[in-house]
């Protein structure tokens, strides 16, 4: 399958939200201004350095929504999901994590957002249930043989956010600069 289906498949597959447009108003007819939506979507296996062999993915389907029409979304009235798999070679073990997204921040064909473990492997469960990631998506396209050039970055749970957050527990993870390599796959930056 070339790059271009897959990514076709990907967003079929996942709910692609993209930015509205606002129409031109009409003079003696009420103006119908839509809601702006910064969006994350798309699923990717990834190169993981410390484990080549390994399978790991990232799945997004983040967005933010602006509170009202025609108003730039705030990153924290954001929605949606984020997936973690790991397929774990040397020890013939799988691994997995959902997140309930709660900040979304896109610029160009970047972003940021954080999700709070909801679900995970029973393996994982005490480790990582109600701990804060966060992700950084670069949508760099494909080059001309149709190979993807986006990248992605990631924290584990963290413990202890008091350096990477706002002030309450709840708060928005700083997240790292993209680092992991997508070996198949692919994602999708909207801006609002």
């Amino acid at each position: 399958m070339t790059r271009a289906g897959l990514r076709t498949l990907v967003a079929l597959s996942v709910a692609t939200v993209t930015a509205s447009a606002i129409p031109a108003a009409t003079p003696g007819v009420a103006s119908t201004r839509t809601q702006s939506t910064a969006s994350v979507t798309g699923s990717a296996r990834v190169f993981y350095p410390q484990a080549p062999d390994d399978d790991v993915r990232f799945t997004f389907d983040a967005r933010a929504v602006s509170p009202a029409a025609g108003q730039v979304p705030y990153p924290a009235d954001a929605e949606g999901t984020v997936r973690v798999y790991h397929r774990v070679a040397a020890l013939d073990l799988t691994l997995w994590a959902e997140g309930e997204v709660n900040c979304v921040m896109t610029s160009g064909r970047a972003s940021t957002l954080t999700a709070i473990v909801t679900k995970t492997s029973p393996e994982l469960n005490q480790s990582w249930l109600g701990k804060h990631l966060g992700f950084t998506v670069f949508d760099g396209g494909d080059d001309d043989s149709g190979r993807s050039l986006d990248q992605m970055g990631s924290t584990g749970p963290l413990e202890n956010l008091a350096k990477c957050m706002a002030g309450s527990p709840n708060a928005p993870v700083m997240a790292p600069a993209p680092f992991f390599t997508v070996r198949s796959g692919g994602y999708r930056v909207t801006s609002a």
